[in-house]
């Protein structure tokens, strides 16, 4: 989810950054979502369901079988003795009987519903077409209206809280270094990790060769390792946007 959080991050700078009007952005942000949508919706979920169901089928069909031929055996081994069924076999044919018209009821309804989330695909389509077109004239046509100013406002939130903490600019409408501290990796070091934490058993972002430059983020912690070493790590953000940390005694300053 994060990864797909930070994909649309860097589409929506790179939308940012095209002299475009912003009816237009909104045209093709509409577009993006809901062409993704589409194959969310009427694609992968039933096709995702599907195979989950079968699964379970299969399972559940597997778990009925032994049970079954297990209490089966008990019960002919007793008769064989003279003795009768016990109470707890009788249960046990119960909650499995239970179980299985459940998940019957279950499957039916889940591809009852899927037959008919299919059907709506075509009305879908004319309304991803509708809306496409539409909000993004009404935007340009009613520039103060309240809900236009929101859709302004929530553009604004969003360049606020994720895309200036990657670097995007708003006076250039790019992603820039100005003010920044650059960082590279010591040419005398054979490359190093930068991680997702600060700290060394932390999972790897992204492995950096000497001499790769990074935009230093004015944070840094002192940490004491789990192999005993005192290091001190600094968050820094790749030349691809990706952020993470990196040991300070690997880098230098740029001059």
């Amino acid at each position: 989810m994060d990864k797909l959080l930070e994909w649309f991050y860097k589409s929506y700078i790179f939308l940012l950054s095209i002299p475009i009007a912003a009816p237009i952005r909104f045209a093709i942000i509409l577009f993006l979502i809901t062409f993704i949508g589409k194959y969310l919706i009427f694609y992968l979920f039933p096709y995702g369901s599907k195979k989950i169901l079968g699964l379970l089928d299969w399972c559940i069909e597997k778990l009925v079988n032994g049970i079954t031929s297990i209490i089966g055996t008990i019960m002919r081994k007793r008769r064989q003795k003279g003795k009768g069924v016990p109470f707890v076999l009788s249960i046990a044919e119960l909650l499995i009987s239970i179980i299985s018209a459940v998940f019957k009821y279950i499957n039916k309804h889940v591809l009852r519903f899927i037959r008919f989330l299919v059907r709506l695909e075509h009305k879908y389509k004319i309304a991803m077409r509708v809306c496409v077109v539409v909000i993004p004239i009404l935007i340009y046509v009613f520039p103060t209206n309240s809900y236009t100013l929101k859709v302004y406002e929530s553009e604004n939130k969003l360049i606020q809280e994720h895309l200036i903490p990657l670097g995007f600019n708003p006076q250039t409408l790019s992603v820039s270094s100005e003010g920044k501290t650059l960082l590279k990796v010591k040419d005398e070091m054979e490359g190093g990790n930068v991680r997702k934490e600060a700290r060394i058993d932390a999972e790897v972002v992204e492995a950096v060769s000497p001499g790769v430059e990074l935009v230093y983020l004015e944070e840094n912690v002192q940490v004491q390792d789990s192999d005993n070493q005192q290091r001190m790590w600094l968050k820094v953000r790749l030349p691809d946007g990706n952020i993470g940390w990196i040991s300070g005694a690997i880098v230098e300053k740029v001059k």
